[in-house]
């Protein structure tokens, strides 16, 4: 009786493993747990005398991201976040954060891969162009990539059901779509590409932006040349049209332990009345190249006139013809420090109190433990404004701190 039951724990001690490596080789988890410090001032108005834009608190977020497999072709991907806010924030109950911080699904979608497509459904991830300019949405929809010589992305996405499922004129819950069709061709060296992008409102107020793009990569040797012109259309009112041309290139040279690089950034302003300027169809802010550093994939620090993005740097339609440049050094093993100088001026001064604007940002990161990161950033932007009363210019600055783990 006592070798039946040694042989029966031995049996079920192997199957629990065996279920065990059968579980882990079908899910796959990583992720990041950080905790950052921020102390910011004038990031908005530039103004002394408005103590609601001095900011100075903590905040953390785990992040867990992942994969069910079902087979080689058809998995299930997720992203969720955990205790999202900043402490002693209204939404900690004094042990524990509330409902609307403490858990967050980011994306929840399945992905069919075959020889000649990938298929996508659920709330994910689809941007335009090589650093996500003109469309960069998280949101819930369906994402077909057909894998010709010419790779083609077809996207649709539900925005707004607007109040209703029923879609009703008279009720008013017409829907927003988002629809975007994108052609790229990958060489060795190069890469070129086009998309349409458009956000149709189906009410009859019609506010419906789009735009159309081209885009191309460039490699020769150590240098990686980068760029996209994008041009905007569409309604947004029955008397004002939504406009846009703009450009963006990026040369950057990669040494042993050095990267030197530079953006030339050129948007066209809007006319005075009739027209408003718009630099992307959807405001996720992935794309600020006036942030350089490691802050920039989890924390947008541009620092704007009415959080506007760098090709509408003063956020009323002025346009811009600027440059950055900037370098990432590592000195030494686990040690890398980032610094970047930008210089903005408005594509038409006329609309605008804003003559230029100077930002600087330094910032350094040390890697003390394997996968465990502490980074520091300081950045201050110098605006300088006309005679017209009220325009105010004082120094905007920022200082962050960031404790970070990767797993």
């Amino acid at each position: 009786m006592k070798k039946f039951l040694i042989t029966l724990l031995a049996i079920m001690f192997v199957a629990g493993l065996f279920t065990v490596a059968a579980a882990e080789d079908k899910l796959s988890i990583s992720g990041t747990m950080r905790v950052r410090a921020l102390d910011a001032e004038n990031d908005g108005d530039f103004n002394d005398s408005n103590p609601l834009d001095e900011v100075a608190y903590y905040d953390q977020r785990l992040r867990l991201s992942g994969a069910f497999k079902a087979n080689d072709a058809v998995s299930a991907h997720f992203r969720f976040d955990f205790d999202e806010d900043s402490w002693g924030s209204d939404n900690w109950g004094g042990s524990r954060y509330s409902e609307a911080s403490e858990f967050q699904v980011d994306r929840a979608y399945m992905q069919i891969v075959q020889d000649l497509y990938t298929l996508k459904a659920g709330q994910l991830f689809f941007s335009t162009g090589p650093r996500y300019i003109v469309y960069d949405n998280n949101t819930t929809g369906i994402t077909a990539t057909i894998k010709t010589p010419v790779i083609i992305d077809l996207h649709y996405s539900k925005i707004d059901e607007n109040g209703g499922l029923t879609d009703d004129e008279t009720l008013g819950t017409e829907d927003t779509d988002a629809y975007v069709v994108q052609g790229t061709f990958k060489a060795d060296t190069f890469s070129v590409g086009a998309f349409y992008a458009l956000m149709k409102d189906q009410s009859d107020a019609d506010n419906s932006p789009e735009a159309f793009g081209v885009f191309g990569t460039l490699g020769l040797g150590p240098i990686a040349l980068t760029a996209e012109l994008d041009v905007f259309g569409g309604d947004q009112s029955a008397t004002v049209e939504y406009v846009g041309t703009q450009f963006w290139l990026n040369a950057e040279w990669k040494m042993d332990a050095l990267i030197v690089g530079g953006d030339i950034i050129y948007a066209a302003a809007q006319d005075a009345t009739g027209e408003v300027q718009i630099s992307g169809l959807n405001n996720w802010g992935a794309f600020q190249p006036s942030t350089y550093g490691p802050f920039v994939e989890d924390f947008m620090a541009g620092p704007h006139l009415g959080g506007a993005e760098d090709h509408n740097f003063t956020g009323d339609g002025a346009g811009n013809v600027g440059v950055t440049i900037y370098a990432k050094f590592n000195p030494m093993d686990k040690v890398t420090l980032w610094g970047q100088l930008c210089y903005f001026t408005p594509e038409d001064d006329d609309i605008t109190t804003v003559d230029d604007m100077t930002i600087v940002n330094l910032s350094a990161q040390y890697e003390f433990v394997d996968n465990a990161t502490i980074a520091a950033m300081y950045s201050t932007s110098l605006l300088s404004v006309d005679s017209t009363p009220g325009a105010t210019d004082d120094a905007a600055q920022q200082i962050m701190a960031k404790l970070q783990v990767k797993f």
